[in-house]
């Protein structure tokens, strides 16, 4: 099973965006990992973010 990025050992930048639709999303909450929008609409799991990294 992956695990989120802390207890898989690595590292991340987390970052806030507000100009969303600017980044063509169209429902939050979303997910962005390295600028390609991967999650939108939907809260995730941490099982389901570590599938994602």
């Amino acid at each position: 099973m992956p695990k989120p990025p802390r207890s898989a050992g690595q590292e991340a930048e987390i970052i806030k965006i507000t100009d969303i639709a600017g980044h063509g999303v169209m429902a939050t909450p979303a997910l962005m990992i390295d600028g390609r929008l991967v999650s939108s609409g939907i809260v995730l799991t941490a099982k389901e973010i570590g599938q994602l990294l």
